[in-house]
């Protein structure tokens, strides 16, 4: 279940779903006064005398829409949806390098994760080893972690949850239209003990820039490892491949068939040393380190 909503978290709330107001304005006011608490308007009023009018007027109208905030915090508290902001102390520190104001969670959050990603155009065999691996994954006792989409991440959710495991799902849209589009899948997924995630307010529609962005936090949580099951030359699957190196994660890649396009992003990955190349859940497994990569703590306050 959820906590409650906080004053400071409602005022957070707000701003951060109002248009043009980004990561840097927010960590901004909160370095200024330390709290979107105590006197919020008041302290809201001479923060945008640094703004345009326009830009200021714009704020100010979005705060006085009460039924959208009405709707907003009765979908958080109806679906126990927790808000964990970048000021809050569950909020993990490294996820301030990637300007993720805040976390919409449903669930709880992995100990022992790692991420598959892989194409939503996968074929027969991708989708057969995403599925493999995610059930030898689970079994022991990891929480595997993928996009939601169609594909790879699909079957390797899938597999955590036929195996009887955990599975973590990070959208790159907001929570409202996984539960909209796909209600018994997530059921599936909370029932089984996984997350559902999201960096973006509930209500926000995925485009273009939002999935891309989101790939840090399937990185992030896979905390000992990412794998890419199948993944053409510009695929998504190696932004978060890519993400995770920087964070210290390990990268694991397998390959079908050196000649299909479709792994053509996984060739590259091994060829370069950016991935180590693993052909069965047996191999992964051995490799695993006995603890998480790279660091995974709250920041201090």
């Amino acid at each position: 279940m959820a906590r409650l909503l906080t004053p400071e978290v409602e005022n957070f709330l707000k701003l951060a779903t109002a248009k043009g107001v980004g990561f840097k304005f927010l960590q901004r006011f909160y370095s200024r006064y330390r709290t979107f608490g105590g006197n919020f308007e008041e302290n809201l009023r001479e923060f945008l005398k640094d703004y345009p009018p326009s830009k200021a007027k714009a704020v100010v109208e979005h705060l006085q829409r009460e039924e959208f905030f009405k709707k907003l915090f009765t979908f958080l508290g109806t679906n126990g949806i927790e808000v964990i902001p970048f000021f809050g102390s569950e909020y993990p520190a490294q996820l301030l390098k990637w300007e993720v104001p805040a976390l919409y969670l449903m669930g709880e959050l992995p100990d022992r994760g790692f991420s598959i990603v892989g194409t939503r155009r996968a074929g027969a065999e991708g989708r057969k080893k995403a599925r493999l691996f995610a059930q030898a994954l689970a079994q022991n006792g990891f929480t595997v972690i993928s996009g939601g989409a169609s594909g790879i991440d699909l079957s390797a959710h899938l597999g955590a949850i036929e195996a009887g495991g955990k599975t973590g799902v990070v959208l790159g849209e907001g929570i409202y239209h996984l539960l909209k589009r796909h209600p018994a899948f997530a059921e599936k997924v909370l029932k089984g003990g996984g997350f559902i995630l999201s960096q973006f307010s509930p209500f926000t529609a995925g485009a273009r820039w939002t999935f891309p962005k989101r790939n840090a936090l399937i990185a992030y949580f896979g905390n000992f490892g990412t794998l890419v099951v199948e993944a053409p030359e510009k695929s998504g699957a190696l932004i978060t491949a890519d993400f995770a190196r920087k964070m210290g994660r390990k990268v694991y890649a397998y390959i079908g068939c050196t000649s299909n396009p479709n792994y053509r992003g996984c060739v590259n990955l091994v060829s370069s040393g950016g991935a180590k190349l693993v052909v069965e859940p047996q191999n992964l497994l051995s490799d695993i380190s006995d603890r998480p990569l790279g660091e995974n703590k709250n920041p201090a306050h």
